[in-house]
């Protein structure tokens, strides 16, 4: 008789459910990197903390954490890049860990955009709730009064910022530049300035390459030292966009 060879039924590209259903389905991952995908396919959950769950069992079944052991960093990190924006909010609200790496990865939260309310006026009682870490933030037809108790740790992270027609003083940008050493791109339109009083800079922006604005103030010359790109935006008078390249 002639011995039948053993066949490997296990569908292509699925995974059995850690559920109670115990099906074979079809995970969104499978479609990510081929490298990262085989791994996540093939991690056995109660060694690598990936547990595999259908969407129908996703609902009710709560995970057995005290046998779960994390993923490392850097594959999380790798899985996460393939994410759009919502899910990865999603995966920040999932545990604390999952949200220091996300908030602790350029390449994860570069997508992150904060764009404050219109015709709002910030002052000593304005204090904004769960502030994204975000890259970069606009901030449009708001009157900027002081931002000290929160801007510190928000502009950390940023690497551009808009203000289009808000109304600031000339030392509260300062300010407020001064806590953002990471920009490299600034954007001030339509700006109307309360006060243009220059104070004493002791600081500048080493990474700032692009400066976009329709009005120069003297200090920026000293704390903006390695500009590649000057945009004089003349919208308000109808002329044409000046791009200058500084050299």
């Amino acid at each position: 008789m002639q011995n039948l060879q053993q066949m490997d039924l296990t569908p292509a590209n699925e995974v059995r459910c850690n559920g109670p259903c115990r099906k074979w389905f079809h995970p969104a991952t499978v479609n990510l990197d081929q490298t990262v995908a085989d791994v996540l396919r093939t991690s056995n959950g109660k060694s690598s903390g990936l547990w595999w769950f259908c969407p129908e069992c996703r609902q009710t079944v709560d995970l057995p954490l005290p046998y779960v052991t994390d993923l490392p960093t850097e594959l999380l990190i790798m899985i996460f890049q393939h994410l759009d924006v919502d899910s990865l909010l999603e995966v920040r609200s999932t545990c604390h860990r999952w949200k220091d790496i996300v908030d602790q990865s350029y390449s994860l939260r570069k997508e992150f955009v904060v764009a404050f309310k219109r015709k709002v006026t910030m002052d000593e009682t304005f204090q904004p709730e769960n502030l994204l870490p975000a890259s970069r933030t606009r901030l449009n037809h708001s009157k900027i009064i002081c931002v000290e108790t929160w801007w510190p740790a928000f502009g950390a992270a940023l690497t551009e910022l808009s203000l289009y027609h808000c109304e600031i003083g000339l030392s509260v940008l300062l300010g407020m530049l001064r806590e953002a050493p990471n920009l490299i791109s600034l954007s001030l339109y339509g700006i109307e300035y309360s006060s243009v009083e220059e104070i004493e800079a002791n600081f500048r922006l080493e990474k700032l390459e692009v400066l976009s604005c329709n009005r120069l103030f003297d200090i920026f010359r000293s704390i903006f030292p390695r500009l590649r790109v000057m945009d004089l935006a003349f919208d308000v008078s109808g002329e044409e966009e000046l791009q200058l390249a500084v050299c």
